[in-house]
C-alpha cells in the first residue's frame, strides 16, 4: 500500500454560497486523513480558544443504536451555544455512516443522514465550523453531494493500477517526514524505506523518526541505516532472495531462502515474487537488445531511457497493469536493471522455463517446497 495522493475539491457556484466552515476529509490513509483535519481544525480555532472551543464527537457506529447516538450528539453540537466560545469547531470524527455499509444503509441511520443535509443546506449557525473525517465515503449520497456544493473535500486517495505514482509518493512522503525531523533521506533509502513499510504514512514517520535518532548529529539516513534499524514487515527482506539471483550468486541465494523460510515467511510467496523479478529482467534485457534502454548506467540515464520508451513497452489494464514489470518505481527498476544486465535473454527464458516446471511441482507433485525452489534456484543461477 502507497501513501494516497490528496485530491482537494471545493464548492463552485453549486445553487448556494459555498461555505468555509463546512469540511470533509476521506481517503485511504488514516493518518493522513487525521494530519488534515488536525491543520483545519488549528486554522479554524479563534485566537485564544479554550477547551470549549472545540467539540469531538466520535462517528463510528458498529450498529443502529450507536449509529443513532452518534447523530444525536453530532445535532446538539450543531445546534447548542455556549456562554465559554463565541466561536466553536465540532469534529465528527471518523465516521463509517457516510459509507454504504450496512450501519450507514439502514433505515434510522438514513433518515438522519438526510435531516444532517438539510441542516448543511440551511447553513451552520453562526460561529460554527464542521470537520468531518470519514473511513469510507458514498459519493452517491445527498449528504457527499451536499457537501460537495457547500464546503470542501480533501481526499486522500490511492490507485492501486498507479504502482509507480505510489511508490513515488510514498518515497517522496518519507524524504519530506525525514527533513521535517532534521535529517535528510537519500533516494534509495528513501524508496527502500517506502517498499518496507508498504507506503504507509504513520508507519513512515515512525520510522523516520527512529533513523533520526540512529543518525544522530550525521543526520544523513541511508539504505544501511534503513536495512540496520528499519522494522521489517513480512515481505520487507524477500527481495534479498531476488537480489542474490540478480548477482547470481547461488550460495547467497540459498542462504536467503533458509532465513525467509526460517522467518516464516510463505514458499509460495518468495516463489511469486522470484517469478516477478525474472520477468523484470527479462523485459528490461529485451529492451536493452532492442537498443531502446541501456543497462549498467548511472540512474539519471536510466531514469531518462524509461521517459523515452514507446507507450507499447508499458501498456497494460485492470489487474495486468499492478503486476505489470516496469510499474514499480524507476530507482527500483535501475538497481533491478543490474541484475538483468548478468542474464542473456536466452538465459531467462530459460529460467522461466524452470520456474514454470517449479510451480507445476509446488502444487501438483507434494514435493518439499524448499528443495524444489531450491533446484530452480540451481538452474537459474547456473553460468555457462
Amino acid at each position: 500500500m502507497a501513501a494516497p495522493r490528496k485530491k482537494t475539491s471545493a464548492a463552485e457556484g453549486s445553487g448556494g454560497e459555498a461555505s468555509n466552515a463546512l469540511f470533509l476529509i476521506h481517503g485511504d490513509d488514516d493518518y493522513l486523513v487525521a494530519e488534515e483535519a488536525r491543520r483545519i481544525i488549528a486554522s479554524a480555532m479563534p485566537k485564544g480558544a479554550n477547551e470549549f472551543a472545540l467539540e469531538t464527537i466520535s462517528g463510528a457506529a458498529a450498529h443502529q443504536a450507536e449509529a443513532i447516538e452518534s447523530f444525536r450528539k453530532l445535532f446538539e453540537a450543531l445546534r447548542s451555544q455556549t456562554f465559554f466560545a463565541s466561536e466553536r469547531v465540532v469534529w465528527w470524527q471518523n465516521t463509517n455512516l457516510m459509507s454504504a455499509g450496512a450501519t450507514a444503509t439502514g433505515a434510522e441511520a438514513s433518515e438522519m443522514l438526510a435531516a444532517l443535509a438539510e441542516m448543511l443546506d440551511r447553513g451552520l449557525g453562526p460561529g460554527i465550523t464542521l470537520v468531518i473525517t470519514a473511513t469510507e465515503v458514498d459519493e452517491r449520497r445527498a449528504l457527499f453531494k451536499k457537501i460537495a456544493a457547500r464546503g470542501k473535500i480533501v481526499a486522500f486517495k490511492k490507485d492501486p493500477y498507479k504502482a509507480k505514482e505510489n511508490a513515488a509518493q510514498a518515497a517522496e512522503f518519507a524524504r519530506r517526514a525525514a527533513k521535517e525531523v532534521g535529517a535528510e533521506l537519500d533516494e534509495e533509502a528513501a524508496v527502500l524505506l517506502a517498499e518496507m513499510t508498504d507506503g504507509d504514512s504513520r508507519t513512515l514517520r515512525s520510522e523516520i523518526e527512529k533513523l533520526a535518532a540512529y543518525a544522530g548529529e550525521e543526520q544523513r539516513i541511508g539504505r544501511e541505516a534503513v536495512r540496520a534499524v528499519g522494522s521489517h514487515r513480512p515481505g520487507g527482506v524477500v527481495w534479498d532472495l531476488a537480489d542474490a539471483v540478480g548477482e547470481r550468486n547461488l550460495q547467497k541465494a540459498l542462504a536467503a531462502l533458509d532465513d525467509l523460510l526460517f522467518a516464516g515467511e510463505s514458499p509460495v510467496g518468495l516463489f511469486y515474487n522470484l517469478v516477478t523479478r525474472i520477468r523484470q529482467f527479462l523485459l528490461l534485457r529485451s529492451l536493452a537488445d532492442a537498443k531502446r534502454l541501456s543497462l549498467g548506467g548511472s540512474y539519471p540515464s536510466f531514469k531518462a531511457g524509461l521517459d523515452r520508451l514507446p507507450a507499447w513497452a508499458g501498456r497494460a489494464s485492470g489487474e495486468e497493469k499492478k503486476a505489470h514489470p516496469l510499474a514499480g518505481h524507476p530507482f527500483v527498476l535501475w538497481k533491478v536493471s543490474g541484475g538483468a544486465a548478468r542474464y542473456t535473454q536466452r538465459e531467462l527464458l530459460a529460467a522461466l522455463r524452470v520456474l514454470l516446471d517449479a510451480n507445476e511441482k509446488l502444487f501438483s507433485s507434494g514435493g518439499a517446497p524448499r528443495a524444489i525452489i531450491a533446484d530452480a534456484l540451481v538452474a537459474i543461477c547456473a553460468k555457462g
